[in-house]
């Protein structure tokens, strides 16, 4: 599955989230979470309704 990273970094934008943000939430490592963001490829875990859902609770 592919990730839109562009997506992404949009809505990090938007909510004002640093990767560390992220990280702590999903629980990836800061590394692993840069990878798939520059590899645009998406584990099991990791889907883009996941960051959608961390929008809804803030």
């Amino acid at each position: 599955m592919r990730l839109n990273t562009k997506k992404y970094a949009e809505i990090m934008q938007e909510k004002n989230l640093s990767t560390g943000d992220i990280c702590t939430k999903t629980g990836l490592l800061e590394s692993s979470f840069n990878w798939i963001m520059k590899m645009a490829v998406s584990p099991k875990f990791l889907r883009l309704n996941v960051l959608q859902r961390q929008q809804a609770l803030m």
